[in-house]
């Protein structure tokens, strides 16, 4: 279901409605909280820090998406590479290369919740001043 809205949020993002990507990306990532796998965990950070590329807190997810990546043998697979890489070099743009790399760093460190709690901290309305090192409340 994840991968589904987070395919409806790709299209919403293509139309122009950003609201309703937005949205949907909340939805999706809700769901991801509930799912017992996070197959689809790692493309909605990173459809997350591609809507946001100029909040402090963007490379975060992308660090988070990489670290899951890594833990779970998930390579990017030749027909996501296109977007896959145009999401890093969106955010890499908007930072400095230091600032991306503590940030991105930052976001590797991060638990799977803190991952998707910072990424819907990304979607509320004026996240792109928030902090890069968001975490749950406690």
């Amino acid at each position: 279901m994840a991968r589904v809205l987070g395919l409806i949020a790709t299209i919403y993002t293509a139309l122009g409605d950003r609201d309703a990507a937005r949205q949907v990306l909340r939805d999706a990532l809700g769901t991801q909280q509930q799912a017992s796998l996070d197959v689809n965990l790692t493309g909605l950070l990173e459809k997350v820090a591609a809507m946001h590329p100029d909040a402090a807190s963007a490379p975060a997810p992308l660090g988070s998406a990489s670290a899951l990546r890594e833990r779970s043998h998930s390579p990017v697979f030749p027909a996501e590479r296109e977007e896959y890489e145009r999401c890093y070099a969106m955010v890499r743009a908007k930072h400095g290369a230091e600032e991306f790399d503590c940030a991105v760093a930052s976001g590797y460190t991060l638990t799977r919740d803190e991952a998707i709690y910072s990424a819907l901290s990304l979607l509320e309305p004026g996240a792109v001043n928030s902090p890069a090192t968001a975490r749950p409340p406690t």
